[in-house]
């Protein structure tokens, strides 16, 4: 009876194993949120104080997110921080671990977020600017049910006995309540010298996802300091990643045209799916009318975890003879071949035109001024 206990708890874990759901992600850049500042330090909870003191191997105090969330599954009742640059869902877990190795691995913590694994230190760096603070900060933004709970690594420095500032980092996780709690992302600010980190998450059972360049991956986002715009952005989904799926990222078309005046569409999206496309339609309606559609093959864009970014212009300009206000909307279907967009949230946007009734010519004036007090100046 034992026996075919343990042979039926084999066989159940077996098929766990084999049908539970994992994380992937997609890799952009830019932070878009207006609400999220890296260097906050406003409504913070210190995780781990910067002093004067390197902090190496240092695991935190047990936190809370203040809201129901998910990983692999599972619902989170705490976490611990690490100053090697991971979170642990293992609240019992007392020993830090620095060296970090690819994954899957034993040797990585398990039930971890890995947002940059190394061997780094918190320390209080001397010669910087007060209005960056420094050490692992936690908050909250947002309101439910849709609030973001932030854990941040503040000017981080490698732990090799470098000079001060010579190999120094900044990156976070941020936790989503919405769409059931089970997204996150990791966010590169900026950094500079050369690191070498993991990236990405292992569950209890040795399931992971790792970002490609792990475990030798330098810091994103900007050298050496922040910019919103180019903040390495990674953000994770829980479940199995569909085969077609298209983010459109931005439509173009003149914002004022003559009556008669030809515009062309431009457009271009992101490949959120698992495939790679190699053909599409792209369409464009206006004001809801008869889609004017075109048909592109021979591509190649990109899926996976690290897609890629396709960018053209419709085949068939945009015109109208009638003075009125218009609303553009562009979509992509067919994809490779007859297959639809398998998340209709993310694959349409719209765009105002307004088609004038007269134009009128100006001149412009430019003017430039001069003094007799200071040649070599220009004469007025």
């Amino acid at each position: 009876m034992k026996k075919s206990l343990l042979v039926a708890a084999i066989a159940a874990l077996s098929s766990f194993g084999t049908f539970a759901q994992g994380y992937y992600y997609h890799k952009t850049t830019g932070t878009n949120s207006v609400e999220y500042n890296p260097r906050n330090s406003t409504g913070t909870t210190d995780v781990i104080l910067a002093e004067a003191t390197p902090k190496t191997k240092t695991l935190s105090a047990a936190q809370t997110i203040p809201f129901t969330w998910n990983f692999y599954g599972n619902p989170i009742t705490g976490y611990k921080v690490s100053s090697s640059g991971y979170i642990t869902f293992n609240t019992s877990m007392t020993a830090d671990s620095n060296n970090n190795v690819a994954l899957p691995s034993p040797a990585a913590p398990a039930g971890a977020i890995f947002a940059f694994w190394d061997n780094l230190k918190v320390v209080f760096a001397t010669g910087v600017n007060t209005t960056y603070p420094q050490g692992v900060r936690s908050w909250t933004y947002g309101t439910a049910p849709n609030r973001v709970h932030v854990v941040q690594w503040q000017l981080l420095q490698k732990d090799d006995g470098s000079a001060n500032l010579a190999n120094i980092t900044q990156f976070a996780v941020r936790f989503y309540e919405a769409d059931g709690g089970t997204k996150f992302d990791i966010v590169h600010n900026f950094g500079a010298g050369t690191l070498n980190a993991t990236v990405g998450t292992q569950d209890l059972m040795g399931n992971a996802t790792q970002v490609t360049g792990s475990p030798n991956l330098n810091f994103g986002g900007a050298n050496g300091g922040v910019n919103a715009a180019t903040e390495r952005v990674y953000t994770f989904y829980y479940g199995n990643q569909v085969a077609y799926d298209v983010r459109l990222n931005s439509i173009d078309v003149e914002k004022f045209l003559s009556p008669g005046q030809a515009s062309n569409i431009g457009y271009s999206f992101y490949n959120n799916g698992a495939q790679t496309i190699t053909s599409f339609r792209v369409n464009y309606s206006v004001d809801g009318a008869a889609p004017v559609s075109q048909n592109v093959t021979g591509v190649s864009v990109a899926g996976g975890n690290e897609g890629q970014t396709y960018a053209t212009v419709h085949s068939t300009p945009f015109s109208s003879t009638v003075a009125s206000s218009k609303k553009i909307t562009v979509w992509v279907d067919n994809i490779n071949g007859a297959n639809a967009d398998l998340d209709n949230s993310n694959d349409t946007l719209s765009k105002p035109n307004t088609i004038v009734s007269t134009t009128v010519k100006r001149k412009s004036l430019q003017e430039v001024f001069t003094s007799s007090t200071c040649p070599p100046c220009l004469p007025g």
